[in-house]
């Protein structure tokens, strides 16, 4: 696979199920981590309403990247209030950003973060 072949596009609601498994994918890599290893058994079902009004909000946006039309990756960049007393008054942070384990360093990241 090459990132050539890497098709980036905005999640949307009838993602909810890919975003889902992927941003759950993130949680479970890190089991040893005090915080995000203590992962609930339930936690798909807790994720979806919080998820869904994510792809929903009209200050943060999560991009997938996909392969034979099948997602491999996914970002999330969430939009925030600066301080007072620094230009801009606005900005955008990546929040999170999760590629399969199976394509990672073929440059699915880069492609996420050039199309975004």
């Amino acid at each position: 696979m090459t990132a050539a072949r890497i098709i980036v596009r905005r999640a949307i609601a009838n993602d909810l199920d890919v975003v889902v498994a992927l941003r759950i994918a993130l949680l479970r890599e890190y089991g040893e981590h005090p915080i995000y290893g203590r992962l609930r058994a339930d936690a798909e079902k807790r994720a979806r309403p919080m998820f869904a009004t994510q792809l929903d909000s009209d200050h943060e946006v999560m991009f997938l990247a996909e392969e034979d039309g099948i997602a491999i990756g996914l970002i999330r960049c969430v939009e925030s209030a600066a301080s007072p007393l620094l230009i801009p008054d606005r900005y955008c942070y990546i929040s999170s950003v999760y590629v399969r384990p199976e394509h990672r360093r073929r440059g699915v990241l880069r492609k996420l973060t050039d199309e975004m």
